[in-house]
């Protein structure tokens, strides 16, 4: 676990499928994609969560979209949703 005082509220965190998503692939044969472990930053004051480009590829997840959203330094960042 981070050191709040010196990293922040960092946590760390593990993306992996759904038991249905677990089942497809059985059924298909094909090998079920190990879990992704990350590092997160938790932002109290944000309304929605993002992951950094790339980091869900692992799973055979594909964007469903896109959004928009705002940071302190940045407003209108288009980011691809899941």
């Amino acid at each position: 676990m981070a050191d709040l005082e010196t990293e922040g509220p960092v946590v760390e965190i593990t993306f992996s499928l759904v038991e249905a998503a677990r089942r497809a692939f059985i059924e298909a044969g094909t090998p079920v994609p190990p879990p992704v472990k990350a590092s997160a930053i938790v932002d109290t004051g944000a309304s929605g969560s993002v992951v950094q480009a790339g980091l869900l590829a692992p799973l055979g997840l594909h964007p469903v979209g896109h959004t928009q959203i705002s940071t302190p330094s940045s407003n209108g960042f288009d980011c691809l949703e899941y």
